[in-house]
């Protein structure tokens, strides 16, 4: 669940966050966000937003993946 909701998810360097982001790459259709540990700084991860549903695609860290797909809504 923590995908559909990607300001949830503990990368924005919040206070409570565990990771920062130290890096964007923006297409038409995604942001493809890159991000270091907190506390150890030699971990890194990314994920994957999905800028039309507002959804994370993809979080991956050293420890945990996550993906998201075959998700259709009935307006297509």
């Amino acid at each position: 669940m923590r995908l559909f909701f990607p300001l949830s998810l503990r990368i924005w360097g919040g206070q409570m966050d565990d990771w920062s982001v130290i890096g964007a790459e923006l297409t038409e259709r995604e942001v493809q966000l890159s991000f270091q540990h907190k506390e150890d700084t030699k971990l890194f991860g990314q994920a994957t937003i999905d800028l039309q549903w507002g959804v994370a695609t993809e979080f991956t860290t050293p420890w945990e993946q996550m993906t998201l797909q075959d998700v259709k809504s009935s307006w297509d």
